[in-house]
């Protein structure tokens, strides 16, 4: 995707605009798969900037501005190279699943036992995903 006079895509890292950037692909899975973010900045100087793990919002920009993202996810694969840096950003959703999901310990004193889908879901959300920072918004 790039600039053009129908379309302005805009990208945020940790709140911060990066204008310079030459590739965007956003792969919006359906199907409960996970939506991908693949971007490619011309500056070498993000090399140093720790961007491993960093929120990353994408805003699409057709005709006019948006409130709200197209993309929003995290930042989990970078490839530095002498004149750009391309990063591979994937929605919160992968924190729940896959290789990168964390942990979920069952035991006598702490099981599930009488949850629903819903109520299973929102307990690990709080007590893993967001027990230090809100990676997935609970509130409706």
């Amino acid at each position: 995707m790039s600039r053009n006079t129908y379309s302005n895509p805009r990208i945020f890292i940790r709140e911060k605009e990066i204008p310079e950037y030459s590739n965007i692909t956003f792969k919006k899975a359906g199907k409960n798969r996970i939506d991908t973010l693949t971007l490619k900045i011309n500056d070498p100087e993000y090399q140093d900037a720790h961007l491993f793990n960093e929120k990353i919002k994408f805003y699409l920009n057709e005709g006019g501005t948006e409130a709200t993202p197209t993309f929003v996810g995290y930042i989990r694969e970078i490839s530095p190279t002498d004149k750009d840096i391309t990063i591979t950003a994937y929605d919160p959703r992968i924190f729940l699943s896959g290789k990168e999901a964390r942990p979920v310990a069952m035991t006598d004193k702490k099981n599930y036992d009488g949850y629903s889908v819903v109520q299973f879901l929102s307990e690990i959300i709080s007590e893993t995903l967001n027990a230090t920072q809100t990676v997935i918004d609970l509130k409706s």
